[in-house]
């Protein structure tokens, strides 16, 4: 027989194997899932293999009949070798898998690593094997080409399996213990009586779950509570439209104006409560010392010296506690706060006052003090985004989701920086049609970067720079008694310096290892909501949506309740699922792990409880 034709009966038996093995790993994975296995391979590596293979044999083909590859006899033979050794290495690790031999990944719960027959010698014979193969075949008749693109391929596509499988078979060690252990009584409780405490209270409750709520101040409504050190001002509105921030299942009053202010906030929180049945799970006046996870559940104990026990723990205590303050260096003789002590205009009036930061509360602390401050200067590091409360006749964000629909379908499938960009070019043209631009105002320009800015509300602090009321300046670069120098070269006299900042997200009642992000400040949850190394312990609220927040919290707590509902089997899949290598922490490109697209988030999060839910 001609080389030529030996090729190509080479090429079709291996084609005829690779579909003979499809159809085997499909009845083993039948067999696999209906004894309790779990498939991990969300990732879609094993549908990502079979496509690359698919490829390579249309790839060696094409190869050698359409570039006229040569016949090197010497090579040929050692190719040919080499792909029977190939074969014999499967064909030792399916004999000694049996049904355990799958092309996605399907793990056992309390199942180990195979240590038997070839894999007594080696680790990983059946990829061994594999990339034996994938160079082998095709250098039969010189196809260079196909057998080094597609060897880098697969070996990329293995590193990933692996990964995926590795941690997969430590978390089915893991999940043992939870299968094999008696259901306990569940009752959980919710840290925290404010919008994302009252979310996962609904939510657990629709779910027929006995919970708790504690709530260290004297009243729920969290840190709508206008008192000091709340972060509410006495000018606090919401951002978002109240279309938008009210919760799904009871709107806001048509009597309230549509950015409402605090006050009426904080009673809607109270008015929904009530009519939901929270209030008689809630504890205020409770603060939470300590929360200790042992071998009973978790142990809470509270600065009244009182303690209680619970099978879970949600902490719902949301992250604007802790502030954020910047590296000021040098004296000043003038007073610093930040934005989270600041009360109301009453505090920058007649003052020189410096506002550093390019948040919502800077916004919202500037406008304040361009009225009735002496003079008002604000630092940033480069330029920010202020957008229209209403573009169109509408609320800007209501439009998200809002006639035309389109708008909102598209921003679900941007990543953050794509967002940022169109949301800067939609308030730049508005800015440009009123005559102004940033360059005009004395504003450097916004630019994407690495982590970039969310946009903030209210485009009133662009008219405060355009009559002078506001003036920007660089970086702070020292302090001076009663001055401050910028690193633009500046240097101006003022009175009060306002950190408009941000926050860390700090659980000082949790132990270390069961905080939201390690040492390194990566983040210890999946989807910022399940803890990797604690199946009973979640967080509702600690998150950064672009929008909104309110509807997201009632996603996260819905999505808890679903998966404490849902059969062990299910929990434990899911478990499996999230130590696997298959985990977002983020659904953005920002440095910020705590900021999502929420409309991208939302279509993750159902995904999901569908798959606790169905087949």
């Amino acid at each position: 027989m001609a080389p030529l034709a030996l090729f190509d009966v080479v090429v079709a038996v291996t084609a005829a194997q690779l579909i003979g093995l499809a159809v085997y790993s499909r009845h083993n994975v039948a067999r696999r899932l209906a004894h309790g296995a779990v498939n991990v391979d969300a990732s879609g590596i094993g549908r990502a293999n079979i496509a690359l293979r698919c490829g390579w044999i249309v790839a060696m083909l094409a190869e050698v009949h359409c570039l006229n590859r040569a016949f090197d006899r010497s090579i040929g033979r050692l190719a040919i070798c080499l792909a029977l050794i190939a074969l014999g290495l499967r064909v030792l690790a399916m004999i000694r898998l049996g049904s355990r031999w799958t092309l996605p990944t399907i793990v056992k719960p309390g199942e180990a690593a195979e240590t038997g027959g070839i894999y007594a010698v080696m680790r990983h014979p059946n990829w061994l094997g594999v990339m034996i193969e994938i160079a082998a075949v095709p250098m039969i008749h010189g196809a260079w080409m196909t057998a080094l693109a597609f060897g880098v391929l697969e070996a990329i596509l293995l590193s990933g399996r692996r990964a995926v499988e590795e941690s997969a078979l430590a978390g089915a060690q893991v999940a043992r213990a939870d299968l094999h252990s008696p259901e306990t009584e569940r009752h959980v409780a919710i840290v925290g009586a404010g919008a994302a405490g009252l979310a996962a209270a609904k939510a657990l409750l629709d779910a027929n779950v006995a919970i708790t709520v504690f709530e260290r101040r004297p009243d729920i409504g969290g840190l709508w509570h206008a008192d000091s050190g709340s972060g509410v001002a006495r000018n606090t509105h919401l951002v978002s439209p109240k279309s938008a921030q009210a919760f799904s299942d009871q709107p806001m009053p048509d009597a309230f104006p549509i950015y409402p202010r605090h006050d009426l906030v904080l009673s809607y929180l109270q008015d929904y409560a009530e009519s939901c049945g929270l209030r008689d799970h809630v504890r205020c006046g409770r603060a939470l010392e300590s929360a200790r996870r042992d071998a009973g559940g978790w142990q809470l104990h509270f600065t009244d010296g009182t303690q209680d026990r619970f099978s879970h723990l949600i902490v719902a205590s949301g992250h604007h506690d802790t502030p954020r303050m910047p590296d000021l260096k040098g004296p000043f003789a003038g007073r610093i706060l930040h934005s989270k002590d600041y009360t109301g205009p009453e505090t920058v009036a007649g003052k020189r006052v410096l506002v550093i930061g390019a948040g919502q509360s800077a916004m919202d602390v500037l406008c304040d003090a361009a009225a009735v401050a002496k003079a008002v200067y604000h630092s940033t590091r480069r330029g920010f985004i202020c957008t229209p409360r209403f573009f169109m006749g509408h609320p800007t964000e209501a439009m998200m989701e809002s006639p035309p629909p389109l708008i909102g379908a598209l921003l679900a499938r941007l990543p953050l920086t794509s967002m940022f960009r169109m949301i800067a070019l939609m308030s730049e043209t508005v800015l440009r049609v009123s005559g102004a631009t940033n360059a005009k105002l004395g504003i450097p320009p916004y630019t994407i970067d690495d982590s970039p800015p969310p946009p903030t509300m209210d485009q009133r602090v662009y008219t405060f720079y355009a009559i002078g009321d506001i003036i920007h300046r660089g970086p702070v670069a020292a302090l001076d008694d009663g001055h401050v120098a910028f690193a633009d070269g500046n240097r101006d006299a003022i009175d009060l310096i306002v950190c408009s900042t941000g926050y860390r997200a700090d659980f000082p009642f949790l132990d270390p290892k069961h905080q939201p992000n390690d040492p390194e400040r990566k983040s210890a949850l999946r989807r910022q909501i399940f803890h990797r190394d604690e199946p009973t312990l979640f967080f509702v609220g600690l998150i950064h949506p672009i929008g909104a927040h309110w509807r997201v919290f009632e996603w996260q707590a819905q999505l808890i309740a679903t998966y404490l509902t849902a059969s062990k089997a299910r929990r434990t899949a899911f478990d499996l699922l999230s130590k696997g290598g298959y985990r977002l922490d983020r659904d953005s490109s920002s440095k910020d792990v705590l900021m999502v697209n929420k409309l991208a988030y939302r279509r993750v999060l159902k995904a999901e409880r569908r798959g606790l839910v169905h087949d």
